[in-house]
């Protein structure tokens, strides 16, 4: 059985080869003649199988020490040796794949929730649970996009809260309506960071109780029908894979309520609620025996980029100690005026009046033409005619009145003269109602206050004379001049909207005054413009945030409102909802691969080595 007894067996069947043996180092060295190389040329018996040889080693090596004594049981005694290193190694590789498989699941599937579909959950209105924490509305405007988070806070009573602006507002340049046609990924990446940067108004721990509201104002509506339900359509996908924000089930009525064009009326009532509480008229109290006193609210003026609304409780409905008598908010809207004019607003007016002013170029053969409601010297290019502004305000004022009018008979008026006038009850001349002038009113009489000091010194509270004297100053100065001693002076006055302020100072002045407009008097003070009061914003959005926690109050206290709450039959779907940026969310794909490849080969490691171990089985 031993290596020199095999030895001399073979020097014997040579023919009496000498075999040198000598120690050296505890080891043994052995030099062959030629006749034992042929002789260990000669054919060798056939190989035993790895599993008898691995016995013989073993049953050698380990005769003394084990008590194995068969060649059966020898191989027994090598995997026993074996196993628990071959086990180990296996645990581990399958650990890591589970761990591996773990991460890649957390990183690709970055968050999902079990909604209710086939009937009316509680959750599918955050508004049927009470009051939300915050409150997120986005006013998606004609010029741009708006995005304002609201604190809501619980009162002494179940329907009693207050709603304070969370943090600023974010702006996004891009108008809402130029993305109808994109995909969900490109108005994802249009909106994604105002929605990162307005989520950080609200606590991490609120978030999935903070239901957002992406509401459309003029520049939606000029949209058709089909255009707004594919913009809509991409606008709900974009938000649920960007945002974190409660959202109710995918395709439910209550989804449709967070994304949608809100109609002119809706909007100029929101702005109404809002400058009333901002001055201290609380209208969350409506629906209570502590209801504000009817003399007490103010009315509103909005104009945007696209139209303009009035708004105002009727006069001639108010008694002195009267208090708002109706159960809700979404009540007293039927009783307040309300008018709003899509069309009129900043951004639509200024391009009709160049159109117009090009048409008539164009009618007379000229490439050139002046154009009354530039500023001197500023050159622009309108259908192909370079029209050059001459800083004409009274004749720019005259041009608007006009155009205004025209557009209200191609909307169907049927009064003639066509003007914006309100019914003396909505204006409040007798009880000398104040109101508040919001939005482009308040951004342009502040830049005429700014940017020409001295030419307003009656702001925030200038009659329409004062304006009109400080916008023939403004409209006269030269371009030149202009763009370089101004841009830049008044934040609310980016580059690109300077060249329009003369036509919005004289567009003020068209819209409020009686000579087609509102039917404000030349010299009357009672409108204030206002961009907050005492730090609060004064936007519809406020108003729109404060109609929503009403309801949300007013079911928790058990009165009858317009949500929709209950449960019914259903069943519960896995929603799956991508979260975080862009950046965030390709590195989480690209951890999520590496770890799932990781997982893989782990998994096929550890395949290899059993495989592997059934082979010296057999």
């Amino acid at each position: 059985g031993d290596f020199p007894s095999r030895v001399e067996a073979r020097r014997r069947v040579s023919g009496g080869s000498r075999v040198a043996r000598s120690r050296m180092d505890g080891g043994m060295k052995r030099s062959y003649s030629r006749s034992d190389e042929e002789g260990l040329a000669m054919p060798q018996p056939k190989a035993a199988p790895l599993h008898e040889r691995a016995n013989e080693r073993f049953s050698t090596h380990h005769r003394r020490s084990s008590s194995v004594g068969t060649n059966g049981g020898s191989f027994a005694g090598l995997m026993a040796y074996q196993a628990p290193r071959r086990l180990a190694m296996w645990s581990a590789l399958v650990l890591a794949a589970c761990v591996l498989g773990l991460i890649a699941r957390a990183a690709l599937v970055t968050g999902a929730e079990y909604v209710q579909t086939g009937g009316v959950d509680a959750r599918e209105d955050v508004l049927c649970d009470g009051l939300p924490p915050f409150v997120v509305v986005v006013d998606a405007g004609s010029t741009g996009c708006r995005a304002h988070a609201f604190r809501v806070s619980p009162g002494a009573s179940a329907s009693a809260f207050t709603l304070e602006p969370a943090g600023a507002r974010v702006k996004l340049e891009t108008p809402l309506a130029s993305l109808a046609g994109k995909s969900a990924d490109e108005v994802a990446d249009a909106i994604g960071p105002m929605l990162d940067e307005i989520a950080t108004r609200v606590p991490s721990a609120d978030i999935a109780d903070t239901p957002v509201y992406v509401w459309a104002t003029a520049g939606a509506r000029a949209l058709s029908d089909a255009q707004q339900s594919q913009l809509w359509s991409v606008v709900t996908q974009a938000v649920r894979k960007r945002t974190d924000f409660f959202l109710p089930a995918p395709g439910s009525k209550s989804e449709a309520n967070h994304f949608r064009t809100i109609a002119g009326a809706e909007e100029g009532y929101f702005a109404w609620l809002a400058a009333n509480y901002v001055v201290g008229v609380d209208m969350t109290r409506v629906g209570s025996d502590d209801a504000p006193l009817e003399t007490e609210t103010v009315g509103a003026l909005d104009v945007g980029g696209g139209s303009a609304q009035f708004v105002a409780l009727m006069a001639s409905e108010m008694e002195t100690e009267k208090r708002i008598a109706v159960a809700s908010l979404d009540a007293l809207a039927e009783s307040v005026y309300v008018r709003s004019y899509l069309g009129v607003g900043a951004a639509h007016a200024e391009l009709r009046a160049r159109k117009e002013a090009a048409s008539k170029a164009k009618a007379n053969g000229l490439s050139e033409a002046s154009f009354a409601c530039g500023f001197k010297g500023h050159k622009q290019e309108t259908d192909g005619v370079a029209l050059t502004g001459s800083g004409e305000y009274d004749a720019c004022v005259e041009l608007i009145s006009r155009l205004t009018a025209r557009k209200l008979e191609e909307d169907g008026e049927t009064v003639s003269p066509f003007t914006l006038a309100a019914p003396a009850a909505a204006l409040g001349v007798e009880s000398g109602r104040a109101f508040l002038g919001m939005s482009l009113l308040f951004h342009v009489t502040n830049f005429l206050h700014v940017a020409f000091p001295g030419a307003l010194p009656t702001f925030p509270k200038p009659s329409l004379r004062d304006v009109r004297d400080a916008g023939r100053k403004a409209c006269g100065a030269e371009w030149s001049k202009l763009l370089r001693d101004v841009d830049g002076v008044d934040a609310n006055t980016p580059v690109d909207r300077l060249p329009g302020r003369c036509f919005d100072a004289a567009l003020l002045v068209a819209l409020l005054g009686d000579g087609g407009g509102f039917g404000f008097a030349e010299d009357e003070r009672r409108v204030e413009f206002v961009d907050d009061v005492d730090g609060r914003n004064v936007e519809w959005t406020m108003g729109a945030a404060m109609s929503l926690a009403h309801r949300a109050a007013a079911e928790a206290a058990g009165k009858e409102t317009t949500l929709e709450c209950g449960v019914s039959a259903s069943k519960k779907t896995r929603v799956v909802r991508p979260r975080g940026s862009k950046t965030t969310r390709v590195v989480r794909k690209s951890v999520g691969v590496v770890a799932a490849l990781g997982a893989m080969c782990a998994l096929i490691a550890a395949l290899a080595g059993a495989v592997e171990a059934d082979k010296m089985w057999r």
